[in-house]
């Protein structure tokens, strides 16, 4: 029973997240940057039933301009450092979904974020070595 309860709530929270997720896929920039300037605490919900959020999206599209402004509306640095790190079900982080568009300046704004927010770069390293992009 409570499954069955955990699907739907899925699934409405899905139908919610339509709107960002078509957006995003047909590069719609604008509407999206205004939803979440809008509703800047649905930056992390899930988008697609992988649990990718706007951030794992953006990052594996490869647009370092709404990446920036979608990490700018996270002003709590506990909830930026638990964005920064949220894996989706292939267990792949923001990081992880930035490696495969070749964007190396996204890439380093990660980086950046990440170590400002006090992760080790051992702890770095060991993520970028099993994404193999060293």
């Amino acid at each position: 029973m409570e499954e069955i309860h955990e699907v739907e709530r899925e699934r409405r929270a899905l139908d919610q997240m339509k709107g960002p997720y078509r957006w995003a896929m047909y590069e719609d920039w604008e509407r999206l940057r205004r939803y979440y300037k809008d509703n800047p605490t649905e930056v992390l919900n899930p988008l697609t039933t992988y649990n990718d959020n706007a951030l794992h999206l953006v990052a594996f599209i490869g647009r370092m301009d709404v990446l920036q402004f979608l990490i700018s509306l996270i002003t709590d640095p506990q909830m930026l450092r638990s964005a920064l790190t949220m894996k989706n079900r292939h267990g792949n982080t923001t990081l992880h979904e930035v490696a495969p568009s070749g964007n190396l300046e996204a890439a380093v704004l990660l980086v950046y974020r990440i170590t400002k927010l006090g992760m080790s770069l051992l702890m770095l390293w060991k993520m970028m070595l099993a994404m193999k992009v060293c």
